[in-house]
């Protein structure tokens, strides 16, 4: 009793340490919490999915691009491309692909440091202790850092031919740098730039009035869709484990091997499954007859010289058929003597006498078949009778 109280008391703690767990997994800070990333798909304090989510209430289509930047080259102008805080991501031929992109009419919203930003001739410069004003609507917060943008050289060999016709000043600061800007190109592109790329972080959105300043650039043309670069956040394409196992079973030696060896099970099953000959008669097998089986068992009675056996228990069947159960041997013969004196026909009392030698009688090939026909010959004489001798 004492160790299945401590049984109980093991499992009880166990219980508890497994219930802790599980609560303090689901109420832990998730690891998105700390991610810096300015991704539409995170809702952390520095991500944009409070933007995102904004745009979609206001009934713009948003889509988290997971391709290169290579998928505008089809995607139909106008439209706005959202590249939100990438310092060093994009690659000559993203900034060529932006380029067409603007050229046929897009439109594209850069916010951050950018290689496209310096592409376009500005650069970013940290202001630390600076305040941000924007109107309208009158709104202001009060920042330990602010970025501004600086006009600098642009990169031909990045961005030939991305020359705009105007430069319009979106927000700037009470000291008059400029924060956000929007350029408009004689192609009917538009590029708008914001330096400081916490105005569309989660917390920007939830703490101030930042989205009434920033919402109502994404909705220049009404409700056109907004596609968030997603590819270089690093929230590429989603596939399954088995088109990645196809990949990697085509791609790697290894997969080539299991490849040709799961032909050649084939090819062997295939073989196996071909029949080159004539159908093999089976063997049949046949349930043994009653008859057979008792023919059997004397056979092996016969063999074992156990004729005093088989005797004695074809006596004490007719004992139990009787209504008289009990052991086969001298209480037997004692059973079948009071049997012969209790019976009135003098035909069962002469049946008896000659069971009754049999069982002490000679063994002879012919005795266990005596016996059986003695048996059924004192059955038939006394079956139908309630004879039940007691001794």
């Amino acid at each position: 009793m004492r160790r299945r109280r401590e049984w109980a008391v093991i499992a009880l703690l166990a219980a508890a340490l497994a219930v802790a767990a599980l609560l303090g997994r689901a109420t832990a800070p998730d690891a998105s919490l700390l991610d810096q990333r300015r991704s539409s798909l995170l809702a952390g304090p520095a991500g944009a999915k409070g933007l995102a989510d904004a745009l979609r209430r206001l009934g713009v289509a948003v889509v988290a691009e997971r391709r290169p930047l290579a998928v505008l080259d089809s995607v139909p102008a106008p439209g706005l491309i959202a590249l939100l805080d990438l310092p060093a991501l994009l690659s000559r031929t993203d900034l060529q692909t932006v380029r067409r992109y603007v050229e046929r009419g897009g439109r594209v919203f850069v916010a951050g440091r950018s290689r496209l930003v310096t592409c376009l001739g500005y650069s970013t410069l940290s202001v630390e202790g600076d305040s941000l004003a924007a109107t309208p609507p009158t709104a202001s917060w009060r920042l330990p850092r602010v970025y501004r943008l600086l006009a600098s050289r642009p990169r031909a060999e990045e961005c030939a031919g991305l020359s705009p016709a105007s430069a319009d000043t979106l927000l700037r600061t009470p000291g008059g740098r400029p924060i956000a800007l929007r350029l408009v190109y004689r192609s009917g592109g538009r590029v708008t730039i914001l330096a400081d790329p916490d105005l569309i972080a989660n917390h920007a959105l939830r703490q101030t009035d930042a989205g009434l300043v920033v919402l109502p650039w994404f909705l220049e043309d009404g409700r056109a869709g907004v596609r968030f670069d997603e590819y270089h956040q690093g929230f590429g394409e989603e596939g399954s484990l088995l088109g990645a196992g196809l990949r990697w079973t085509v791609a790697a030696p290894a997969g080539w091997a299991m490849l040709q060896l799961a032909a050649a099970g084939i090819v062997l099953l295939a073989l196996g499954a071909v029949r080159f000959g004539p159908v093999a008669a089976g063997v049949e097998r046949r349930r043994r007859s009653s008859l057979e089986h008792l023919d059997a068992l004397a056979a092996a009675l016969r063999r074992a010289a156990a004729g005093d056996t088989a005797v004695g228990l074809l006596v004490a069947g007719l004992r139990r058929r009787l209504g008289r159960a009990g052991p086969a041997g001298d209480r037997s013969v004692r059973w079948l003597g009071s049997l012969g004196a209790a019976a009135r026909d003098p035909r069962a009392r002469t049946t008896v006498a000659r069971l009754e030698a049999l069982i002490g009688g000679r063994d002879h090939p012919e005795r266990m078949v005596d016996a059986a026909n003695a048996v059924e010959d004192v059955w038939t004489a006394l079956g139908q009778r309630e004879i039940r001798p007691r001794f």
